[in-house]
């Protein structure tokens, strides 16, 4: 096997590609939208002011057959400043090579002084994260993955413990959950608060509102990086031939904003059905089934409420409101991720009736130091 890095944009369409290479088969694997990974690697890109990123293939035979890219989040060591190095976009066929590739990326993160590597993060926070340990049988939702049970045991039998688990739950307002969360949305609207659909892309100060809650509501979650506006503006226009601004939401109380919620129509069953056609038609075909009509699922994927008003019926309004929104979708919507010691959003979940659907999971490994001490002899 040869590990080598990606030279030039051919390499890096079959970086981008080679997961389907690998798993195209399954009935259950989404590609991504085409030309969306390798786009993150180009100098243009709002996420290189965040992060250095080295993408390899492993080869074997002259084919490839595995990739991974060793991360260096600047952002994430200013906010945190706790030594970590990441990985991500790490996907093999067998063993033998993930193993050859791990060795890759610890080797960088040794080189640059890191104590731990965590991952996988493609190539943020703020990006498709972890491993799925749970929920194989069904797609995967935006800008979430998909990835075979072997993984798993790839990733313990090479040293790595989980360290975070992301929780995934199924949406769908019915009169069920009408009843068990009624209450503290009464308590929640007598208390003056309302949300409003946000217009990101056509007013700039929606744009900046939501950049400022982004960042306030979360940052006390666990491995949190802040969002640059660009980041936010780009992804935004990445999905505005879909976008919905009522799954846009920003919460209010005597018109102070104090909470967020993001959703976006899931165009994961469009790309689902596009396994096996040229890569290159693929783009056309999305933009033509996006001017027929919105996709039947969406996604939330950013939910957040000021600290000061946690507990009070906010969340139930900002969510109730959300439902309704998802009313427009027949196959309902998905809420991810939740992480693990959020009990407050898992106790809303288990109250409302919503039952959870997938896991992703966060590993680390920590690195020995060993090249640092061999550099330094």
């Amino acid at each position: 096997m040869e590990i080598r890095p990606c030279s030039g944009g051919a390499e890096l369409r079959v970086f981008e590609e080679l997961p389907e290479r690998l798993h195209g088969s399954d009935p259950w694997f989404v590609p991504p939208v085409p030309g969306s990974v390798r786009a993150l690697f180009r100098q243009d890109h709002p996420v290189q002011q965040a992060v250095s990123m080295t993408p390899y293939l492993c080869w074997a035979d002259g084919e490839p057959v595995g990739r991974i890219a060793s991360i260096r989040n600047q952002v994430h060591e200013r906010v945190h400043g706790d030594g970590v190095g990441f990985f991500g976009f790490f996907d093999f066929r067998d063993g033998a090579a993930a193993a050859a590739l791990l060795e890759r990326a610890r080797d960088d993160m040794d080189r640059a002084g890191r104590s731990t590597l965590r991952g996988p993060y493609d190539p943020t926070a703020n990006h498709p994260v972890g491993i799925l340990v749970e929920g194989y049988r069904q797609h995967p939702a935006l800008l979430t993955t998909w990835t075979p049970p072997y993984y798993r045991e790839a990733y313990e039998g090479l040293g790595f413990e989980g360290i975070r688990d992301l929780y995934s739950y199924e949406l769908r307002k019915l009169p069920a959950v009408r009843t068990r969360l009624g209450g503290m949305v009464a308590r929640g609207r007598r208390q003056g608060l309302r949300s409003r659909a946000a217009d990101p892309l056509g007013t700039p100060a929606d744009l900046d509102l939501l950049h400022r809650l982004f960042n306030e509501t979360l940052r006390g979650e666990w491995g949190f990086m802040p969002m640059a506006r660009g980041a936010l503006e780009r992804g935004f226009r990445d999905l505005k031939p879909v976008m919905d601004r009522e799954l846009l939401r920003i919460l209010e109380r005597g018109g102070e904003p104090v909470g967020l919620a993001l959703g976006f129509p899931d165009v994961n069953r469009w790309l689902a059905e596009l396994r096996g056609t040229p890569s290159w038609f693929r783009l056309p075909r999305l933009l033509l089934r996006s001017w027929r009509g919105r996709p039947r699922r969406a996604r939330v994927a950013v939910f957040g409420v000021q600290k000061e008003f946690q507990g009070v019926g906010a969340a139930a309004v900002l969510l109730d409101d959300v439902l309704e929104a998802l009313e427009a979708y027949p196959d309902g919507g998905e809420f991810s991720w939740v992480q693990d010691q959020n009990r407050n959003v898992h106790h809303v979940m288990r109250f409302g009736g919503f039952p959870r659907t997938r896991v992703h999971r966060v590993y680390e490994l920590p690195l020995t130091g060993a090249r640092r001490r061999e550099d330094a002899r």
